[in-house]
């Protein structure tokens, strides 16, 4: 939460920057501006241009701009309003502080890749496994404990290129899997709105694993399970992965469960036989790791180049896609990511939250949004059409019909969630 609102105010102060940058460059700009509110505390001159500020809070709505004309206060003058000036030159003008917070998600997200180093499972971790495949994958033809070869004939490094979104663009890609012995081919006959639908995560590694926490006063605690436990049968049937754990609990009639545990001892393993009582909730208090062995890696410059750029715009793009499905009220898959979505994945980086903030925010100036640079661009539209000023009345007006048109969305979205749980529980009644 602190890095999202420090990185709010950053990028605010970033726009401001690369707005009033590209207003100077193209000379779209007046001679004179002041920035916040209350008394001038400070002055500065960039290339002509003076600028006063006062107490200036970077949060929009409060981070006000002013044009100063024999030393008063007048209100801002947009870009589209210097008639004097060319069309272009207007809009690069108005665009510039979205261009400008686009450019530095971009690069943030290039340092962010090239600094940090990343966890990879190995194509050979996954292997020592196997993959333990999803209902969708399961119904291309993928089975437990497959060893992946390659993809599209060519070899591949990590896991996350077996679950790479691209490979979906195209219905002719297909796997090569090791099963008992035998080669297969396992073709991908399904569109990427039908991998973003499948239950997440596609493909994942068929790995053990260990308790890593147990919930105080739980089922689990109350039958004596310790962190670092590894459950190994259940009601005397073998288990690996954490989901047969649970499977075989929901399964279970009577609640009364015998576990076999592996439990470290202080130069040994050990067997232990544990009953464990779930109540009718079936609720068994355990958080799990999967002993998954990662390999840390470093990105060279030009690898940290590539993936930065593509993060940054497959962040923009998901966003995009986002806002098009809650537009037309269909319903976001779990896979699909939002920027608070995405940021909360990397909540420890203060750089990753700021990089998907950034693109977020410039994609929202291209929508009718109260603050947005959208209103802007109507009206150069308007003037480039009608060859007319624009009034700013029309234009004032216009920023506070936007904020009729969020709250109808989200009231639209709102009532269509409502509607869409009163057509679930009438299903459930028939069934």
């Amino acid at each position: 939460m602190f890095y999202g609102l420090l990185s709010v105010a950053l990028l605010n102060v970033i726009y401001v920057i690369g707005f009033f940058f590209f207003s100077i460059l193209l000379n779209v700009r007046e001679t004179h501006y002041f920035l916040g509110f209350g008394p001038k505390l400070i002055t500065f001159q960039v290339r002509g241009v003076r600028f006063s500020m006062g107490v200036y809070i970077p949060i929009i709505g409060f981070a006000k701009i002013y044009v100063m004309e024999n030393g008063e206060k007048q209100r801002m003058k947009y870009p589209w309003e210097f008639y004097d000036q060319s069309l272009a030159r207007r809009l690069g003008a108005t665009l510039g502080g979205a261009l400008t917070l686009l450019i530095t998600g971009v690069l943030v997200f290039i340092g962010w890749a090239y600094v940090e180093p990343k966890s990879v499972i190995t194509k050979e971790e996954v292997n020592r496994y196997g993959i333990y495949p999803s209902d969708w994958a399961t119904e291309l033809g993928f089975r437990r404990g497959d060893k992946i070869i390659s993809i599209n004939g060519n070899d591949y490094d990590e896991y996350s290129d077996l679950i790479d979104p691209s490979l979906f663009q195209d219905p002719k890609s297909y796997y090569t899997v090791l099963r008992n012995g035998e080669t297969l081919q396992i073709n991908v006959r399904k569109t990427p709105d039908d991998f973003q639908e499948s239950k997440p995560f596609f493909l994942t590694v068929n790995a053990p694993f260990e308790i890593a926490e147990v919930v105080p006063n739980s089922s689990a605690a109350t039958a004596g399970i310790l962190v670092g436990d590894r459950i190994t049968k259940v009601n005397g049937h073998p288990i690996l992965k954490f989901h047969d754990f649970t499977d075989e609990c929901k399964i279970d009639e009577d609640g009364d469960i015998k576990l076999e545990i592996k439990r470290k001892g202080a130069d040994s393993l050990r067997t232990l036989n544990v009953n464990l009582v779930l109540g009718p909730d079936k609720r068994i208090g355990t958080r799990p790791t999967e002993l998954i062995n990662y390999t840390t890696e470093r990105n060279s410059l030009l690898t940290a180049v590539g993936y930065g750029t593509y993060a940054a715009f497959n962040g923009l793009a998901k966003s995009i896609s986002a806002v098009f499905r809650l537009a037309i009220h269909d319903r976001l898959p779990r896979e699909m990511k939002g920027p608070i979505k995405i940021a909360s994945v990397f909540e420890t980086s203060f750089w990753a939250v700021t990089a998907s903030y950034a693109t977020w925010y410039a994609f929202c100036n291209l929508l009718p949004l109260p603050f947005s640079a959208f209103w802007e661009i109507v009206a150069l539209v308007f003037g480039w059409i009608t060859k007319k000023k624009y009034p700013y009345k029309a234009f004032s007006r216009s920023r506070k019909v936007a904020w009729f048109i969020l709250g109808a969305f989200f009231i639209s979205i709102l009532v269509m969630d409502v509607l869409q749980k009163f057509e679930t529980l009438d299903r459930m009644r028939v069934h």
